[in-house]
């Protein structure tokens, strides 16, 4: 058997059939229900999987958010994805730490550019503040009544 190990070994290496291992990079961030953990899979400078740990999320928000974020990562192969909407937190960590785990690999990923919008004048009749139940019912009554409106509504982004 001894005998074999040596050659075995060395046409391992002869005909470049070494198995290659995947470096792993982990970092964790506060989520909203506690640490969320992103792990990823490198290999020649790729990233290969992208795990995500989140056992404290919400189930049906912020843990139906973690494979989704998972797939967009490694598809972009980029921390800089879009976050899924209602589960603001737990993207925030997951975006997080992915961003630290990539810098722990050494893969080095631009941050996009901020766009920012123009300053652009409008005028209206009416100028409606909060779309909610009220909100709507006056602007829809003052359409209805010739009015130019506008109305306007904060977002959580």
């Amino acid at each position: 058997m001894k005998r074999f190990l040596p050659l075995f070994l060395f046409a391992t290496l002869a005909l470049g059939t070494c198995p290659v291992f995947a470096d792993s990079f982990s970092a964790t961030a506060e989520g909203f229900g506690g640490d969320v953990t992103v792990t990823l899979s490198v290999e020649d400078g790729q990233v290969t999987d992208v795990q995500i740990d989140g056992p404290s999320e919400t189930a049906d928000v912020g843990g139906a958010a973690i494979p989704v974020l998972a797939d967009a990562i490694l598809e972009a192969q980029s921390p800089y994805v879009d976050a899924c909407s209602g589960a603001t937190f737990t993207s925030t960590a997951v975006l997080s730490a992915a961003k630290e785990a990539f810098d722990q690999a050494g893969i080095e990923v631009e941050a996009p550019e901020e766009t920012v919008g123009e300053d652009e004048t409008v005028s209206c009749d009416v100028a409606v503040v909060g779309m909610g139940a009220s909100g709507t019912f006056a602007a829809v009554s003052a359409a209805e009544n010739g009015a130019s409106v506008i109305g306007i509504e904060m977002t959580g982004a």
